[in-house]
């Protein structure tokens, strides 16, 4: 079913009360951007995620949708290893609105990791793009403080 279909109301109505993201996959006749634009208008505080950055649906569209949608974020999963792909998408949206996306166990998440780690970013962009954009969108803050390296030992006869 499309993501507008009835059967769906539910869920997004869930998740637009709770501020909960929806991931849904562009790809091999997914969804429309249409569809996904009226979704995103639709539930404003859902956070609607599109797979494979949309770049089907082509790339100056889905920047569009993005900047209309200040909602609607691009997951970085399937084939971006076109070299200057996500410089583009990076130049056209902002990093705060792309998140790291393997689409493992289809794509080896090497490969997707490989594009981003070897791409002309700043670091503060690789930063977001690698998790702090998906630490915002699913709420990780709490859960990453608990899993925060120990403060070192003190020193031994001054050595740490």
């Amino acid at each position: 079913y499309p993501l507008d279909h009835d059967g769906y109301r539910a869920a997004w109505e869930y998740a637009d009360a709770h501020a909960l993201p929806v991931l849904s996959h562009s790809y091999f006749a997914g969804d429309s951007l249409r569809v996904f634009a009226a979704m995103a208008a639709a539930y404003p505080n859902a956070t609607v995620i599109i797979g494979h950055a949309g770049l089907d649906l082509g790339l100056d569209r889905v920047a569009r949708v993005v900047a209309e949608h200040p909602n609607v974020l691009l997951d970085l999963c399937g084939t971006l290893t076109h070299r200057g792909v996500l410089e583009s998408l990076l130049d056209l949206v902002g990093a705060d609105r792309l998140m790291f996306g393997s689409d493992m166990p289809f794509i080896s998440g090497s490969r997707q990791l490989g594009t981003i780690v070897t791409a002309s970013l700043d670091p503060d962009a690789r930063a977001a793009i690698l998790g702090l954009t998906a630490t915002r969108v699913f709420r990780l803050d709490d859960d990453l403080q608990a899993l925060a390296p120990a403060p070192p030992l003190p020193a031994q006869n001054g050595r740490q």
